[in-house]
């Protein structure tokens, strides 16, 4: 019998020890499981943005929830979707006053409401930063087509190809009078530079060319906005 108690207290040892290395390797595949996931999130997600890939994600705006594809073009990172913001004041308008338009196209914006309606770490470009951009795509005589989307255009340019990933829609304007015009057509943008006393400098795409250029615009006509990052 004591012989026998003897055999047995190795065996339990080793038992003990078995479970003991079992239960290590179990917490240890969860910490590092864990720790990997930590990692992931925290390149994955960095000032608001959740990356997808190396140049697009997503933001969304802590304002009202809507989210907003993004896209990094060298040094700078922009919402690849218009404006679609309601602030609280300010002039804004649906296309043809059909909210229906709102999903696709976002607001039309008078340019003192646009250059503030942008969300916290973000704001309206300049016209030196739309200018940044299209030389990053290869100038104003090529850089519609790129930012242009290949989809809602009434007429495709030439080298319509959205290789930029912007994918600007052709939402039109409201005129000073108050009616709409050149949806399908046209895709006119606020900048922030002032040009005069009552005008400001837009950015326009035309259906059926692949130029890109800029004029100056009443402030009391509505355009669609684009926010770029900080």
């Amino acid at each position: 019998m004591e012989n026998d108690h003897v055999k047995k207290q190795p065996e339990r040892r080793s038992h003990l020890k078995s479970r003991i290395i079992q239960f290590i390797s179990i917490y240890m595949t969860l910490f590092v499981l864990d720790s990997c996931n930590s990692r992931s999130e925290d390149l994955n997600y960095s000032d608001g943005i959740e990356w997808s890939s190396d140049s697009t994600g997503h933001f969304i705006d802590p304002r009202d929830g809507k989210q907003y594809a993004v896209v990094k073009i060298k040094s700078q990172i922009w919402f690849a979707e218009n404006l679609a913001y309601r602030p609280k004041r300010g002039d804004f308008f649906a296309i043809d006053d059909n909210p229906d338009y709102v999903s696709k196209y976002g607001y039309l914006y008078f340019w003192e409401t646009a250059k503030d309606a942008c969300p916290k770490g973000w704001h309206l470009p300049s016209m030196e930063e739309w200018d940044t951009l299209i030389q990053n795509l290869g100038g104003k005589a090529v850089a519609g087509g790129h930012l242009k989307s290949t989809h809602g255009w009434k007429v495709k340019s030439e080298n319509t190809s959205n290789i930029s990933g912007m994918s600007i829609l052709p939402a039109g304007n409201k005129a000073v009078g108050g009616s709409y015009f050149h949806l399908g057509d046209d895709a006119l943008l606020w900048t922030s530079t002032v040009r005069s006393d009552l005008s400001s400098w837009k950015i326009r795409l035309r259906s059926n060319s692949d130029s890109v250029g800029f004029q100056a615009c009443s402030r009391l006509t509505g355009l669609s906005v684009r926010c770029i990052r900080d």
